[in-house]
C-alpha cells in the first residue's frame, strides 16, 4: 500500500472519529423535547399521547359530536329557518362548551351566508338546535352545511346534568294566520337549568314538517316548574296546521 493511500484511510478514521465525539456531545442538545403530540409513550404517560402531563386518555378517546339530520323549513313568505340535531354519543363527558358552524349555498354551489353559534350537550343527549339568521330566500338555497368544532370536555364526575320533562302541551290555532304552543317545564331534579330551550315543531295535516319556533327561558330552579308559550310567526302555511301532532322538545346549557 503506498503512502499516499494509508494517509488517505488514516484521515478517513480520524474524521470518523472526530464525527463520532461530535454526535454524542451535540445529541443531548439538538435532541427534540418529548410532547403530547409525538405518537410516543413518554414523560410519565399511560398511554400514548395521554395521561401523565397530557390530556386524560378517556378525554383523548372519546367520539366526536355528531351532527344528525337537518330540515330548513320555508314561510309562504319566502324566507326559511333551519332545524339540525346534534349528539353527544359519550356517557362519561359533557360537551360544556362547542362551535357549530352553518354554511349557506345557493342552487350555483356558491356559498352566499356563513354564521356561527355555541351550545352545550350533556352526556349521551341529542338535542335540535334552531337558527333563524338565514337571509336567503328559500328558492335560491340550494344545500346547508353544519360543521362542529372546538369542544370543551368535562367529567359526569364534577357536573351532574339537571333532569327536565314537560306535560300539558297545547298548540292554539289563532285567527290571524298563526299558532301558539303551550304547556309546563318541570325540572325534577336539584340541578338549576340554565339556558332552557323549549323548541316546538308544527306539523301539517298531511304529516310534514311545516315550521319550528322556541322560547328560552334564563333558568329554571331545581323541584321547580313553570308554564311557557311559544309564539310562532304570522304566516299562511299554518292554515294546514295539525294541532294534535306538534312536537316539542327541552334542553339546556
Amino acid at each position: 500500500m503506498n503512502r499516499s493511500l494509508k494517509k488517505f484511510l488514516y484521515g478517513l478514521f480520524y474524521l470518523a472519529c472526530f464525527a463520532g465525539i461530535v454526535f454524542l456531545f451535540v445529541r443531548p442538545i439538538v435532541r427534540v423535547a418529548p410532547t403530547c403530540f409525538d405518537s410516543i409513550k413518554n414523560q410519565d404517560e399511560t398511554g400514548v399521547d395521554c395521561g401523565g402531563p397530557c390530556v386524560s386518555c378517556a378525554e383523548k378517546n372519546l367520539l366526536p359530536l355528531q351532527v344528525l339530520q337537518q330540515y330548513t323549513l320555508p314561510l309562504s313568505s319566502g324566507q326559511s329557518t333551519l332545524l339540525f340535531g346534534v349528539a353527544n354519543p359519550n356517557s362519561n363527558f359533557h360537551a360544556t362548551s362547542f362551535t357549530y358552524h352553518v354554511e349557506v349555498f345557493d342552487k350555483n354551489g356558491t356559498m352566499t351566508e356563513q354564521f356561527s353559534g355555541i351550545d352545550s350537550l350533556y352526556a349521551n343527549e341529542r338535542k335540535f338546535l334552531l337558527e333563524p339568521r338565514i337571509t336567503a330566500q328559500f328558492s335560491n338555497i340550494g344545500n346547508i352545511t353544519v360543521t362542529l368544532s372546538d369542544t370543551e370536555w368535562q367529567s359526569t364526575e364534577n357536573v351532574a346534568a339537571p333532569v327536565l320533562s314537560l306535560s300539558g302541551i297545547t298548540t292554539e290555532v289563532l285567527p290571524q294566520g298563526s299558532i301558539r304552543v303551550s304547556g309546563t317545564a318541570s325540572n325534577t331534579s336539584g340541578n338549576t337549568a340554565r339556558d332552557v330551550r323549549l323548541l316546538a315543531v308544527a306539523y301539517s295535516k298531511y304529516g310534514s314538517r311545516i315550521f319550528a319556533s322556541q322560547n328560552i327561558l334564563t333558568s329554571l330552579l331545581g323541584f321547580q316548574s313553570t308554564s311557557f308559550t311559544i309564539p310562532f310567526p304570522t304566516d299562511a302555511i299554518f292554515q294546514n296546521v295539525d294541532a294534535t301532532k306538534t312536537e316539542v322538545f327541552i334542553s339546556s346549557r
